[in-house]
């Protein structure tokens, strides 16, 4: 059986939303998301901390939290060099050196310097299917599995870097169990074929790494505390979503995380859960017995299990 894609639903026209007013509605419940969980982690968090919060108003993890002045692993210069790997990237992506590109985003955006053309840019490239698929899929996923698990968007640099989007930890054991990232598309397109090798060849080669990665240690004395640090040997996993369904998800979250989950949202959500764990199994299978992700893996099944027996057959 192949894996299957979320089913789309049809959207009549008039229910569309443009990726502009799409993006504003996503960027305020991912706001409110970052401001739970950074709410939730404060206690467990250093007090210098516990103002900024862990994650960013995208609900993305703060580079900075992780500098070695904040009991995190990395230096300031450490942290440099991230940064500097991500705007390498957004350089040799958006060419702003290009004539023909200096002249759009002048024309479009009044933008004149390198700086200007590439915010130019990103804030063009937030209103794509792919970026409002992730902002869309990480709120869903947060909706219904907050009370187990933090669904968090990863640092820019792991995005770029190791090609993930989101992460998941599970609350009780503080494991990262799994990350993921959205494909916007069928799951016959030649693009999410190859997303689906380079997961198994990653099952082979040791699992994700992420370097702004997450752990919750459990003391002895009962408390909590919140590990910074590297994770790796972490099983990735692609969601494909067909673009009807990402056009009905955009439509029926909701203008507030209270809002209760429509049928519509329930049934995206489903598919989201069948479609892991389909890929769950297919990846277990190329897997050693002596592989690092082996654990994880068994890990994020066992959680699966229970996300499926406690939302997937809710009315």
């Amino acid at each position: 059986m192949g894996i299957e894609s979320l089913s789309p639903s049809p959207v009549s026209t008039e229910r569309k939303r443009s990726p502009e007013a799409a993006y504003e509605r996503l960027r305020g419940l991912l706001t409110e998301m970052a401001h739970d969980i950074n709410t939730e982690l404060a206690p467990h968090l250093p007090e210098d901390l516990q103002q900024t919060g862990l994650v960013d108003e995208r609900g993305a993890i703060r580079d900075t939290a992780y500098l070695d002045t904040q009991g995190g692993p990395f230096s300031e210069e450490r942290i440099e060099e991230f940064r500097m790997f991500v705007r390498t990237r957004e350089r040799d992506w958006c060419e702003p050196d290009n004539p023909k590109v200096q002249d759009y985003y002048h024309h479009k955006h009044n933008a004149h310097t390198e700086d200007e053309i590439l915010t130019a840019w990103r804030s063009e490239r937030n209103k794509h299917d792919g970026a409002l698929a992730e902002m869309a899929v990480t709120v869903l996923m947060h909706k219904y599995l907050k009370d187990e698990f933090y669904v968090l968007r990863t640092n820019i640099y792991d995005d770029y870097a190791h090609g993930i989007d989101n992460l998941i930890v599970e609350k009780a054991t503080g494991a990262v169990i799994c990350t993921f990232d959205e494909f916007v598309g069928s799951v016959e397109d030649e693009r999410f074929q190859k997303k689906l090798h380079r997961e198994r060849k990653q099952a082979h080669d040791q699992g994700a790494k992420i370097d702004y990665g997450i752990g919750i240690r459990h003391d002895i004395d009962g408390t909590r505390n919140v590990e910074r640090k590297a994770v790796r040997h972490v099983p990735t996993f692609t969601l494909p979503i067909e673009k009807t369904q990402l056009q009905s998800l955009l439509h029926e979250l909701g203008d507030t995380l209270d809002n209760p989950p429509s049928a519509a949202t329930h049934e995206t959500f489903t598919h989201i859960i069948s479609s892991l764990s389909e890929q769950a199994t297919m990846f277990k299978k190329t897997l050693s017995s002596e592989s690092p992700v082996r654990a994880r893996a068994d890990e994020f099944m066992e959680a699966l299990i229970r996300i499926q027996h406690n939302h997937t057959n809710q009315n």
